[in-house]
């Protein structure tokens, strides 16, 4: 989407959804600085050295197999996506709220996605056993139209890919029919490449540090939409009540829709396994 006010830059903004089973304090702080986590500076500098040897790695096997130059951005969102180095300061998203309901209402047990059994839950006041979906509006920032010649000077090389295979390009109104090569991309917000992130709609954003703290405003509006059979009955009335379409599957929340984790989390290509195998290597992750 993209407002605009007479006079002003516009703005153009994303928005996406995040689903989870249960009530957190942290809604949007990323892994590596929430506090079940026991972040740390010593971890945080020492996920900096992963991160970059990681990162590396990564982008020179998307040079050979696919020819396409990664920005860090993109890099930490597929490092992040995949847990392929642990908690990282990105936090992920999903532009389709059919995704972000089905995480919201299946719960990760004994090493595999299951239904959320409501009928075991503690139906506390406080709404914590509710499921959650939150709305997020955030600033895209640093997609910067810039005359043609001087995106060659600045940017040269830089392609749109990723935007384009997930059809958002367009999503941004203001932007249609400004060539690619002219357009800076944003540096807080990333499609996130894989055929997981595919089938789940991925978006990464980075930019929140510790304690929700948006040092650079990226985000303008977090909206939070709690589900309970009991006590939340009527929580998702506004954003199309607890049913979910995936697949052309459609499901209510007492069905049980636990086997789609096979639809969205696909086997990923032979060269993006040997990847990820290679990266725990050598950055010493099991």
């Amino acid at each position: 989407m993209l407002y605009h006010v007479e006079n002003m830059d516009n703005l153009a903004v994303f928005v996406g959804y995040r689903g989870q089973s249960k009530q957190y304090d942290e809604k949007l702080t990323p892994g590596l600085y929430r506090k079940r986590n026991s972040p740390s500076e010593a971890k945080q500098q020492e996920w900096i050295l992963r991160s970059r040897v990681a990162g590396n790695i990564l982008k020179q096997r998307f040079l050979e197999e696919r020819n396409k130059p990664l920005r860090e951005i993109e890099s930490i969102g597929i490092l992040q996506h995949h847990t392929v180095i642990g908690p990282t300061d990105m936090v992920d998203f999903s532009h389709d709220l059919n995704v972000a309901k089905w995480f919201a209402l299946n719960e990760f047990r004994d090493g595999a996605y299951r239904r959320k059994d409501f009928d075991a839950t503690d139906r506390r006041s406080d709404g914590r056993d509710a499921s959650c979906v939150y709305t997020v509006a955030a600033r895209v920032t640093g997609m910067i139209p810039l005359e043609a010649e001087d995106a060659k000077q600045i940017a040269p090389g830089v392609t749109f890919e990723l935007w384009e295979d997930f059809g958002l390009w367009d999503d941004f109104e203001g932007l249609r029919g400004v060539p690619r090569q002219a357009v800076v991309p944003p540096w807080n917000l990333a499609p996130i490449w894989s055929k997981h992130a595919e089938r789940q709609k991925g978006f990464g954003l980075r930019g929140i540090g510790p304690g929700e703290v948006d040092a650079h405003g990226s985000i303008l509006c977090v909206t939070e939409h709690l589900f309970h059979p009991k006590s939340h009955a009527g929580g998702w009335n506004n954003i199309g009540g607890p049913e979910l379409v995936i697949n052309g599957q459609r499901f209510t929340f007492d069905q049980d829709s636990s086997h789609l984790a096979k639809y969205l989390f696909p086997e990923e290509p032979q060269w993006v396994k040997d990847m990820f195998r290679e990266i725990r290597r050598v950055v010493k992750i099991k």
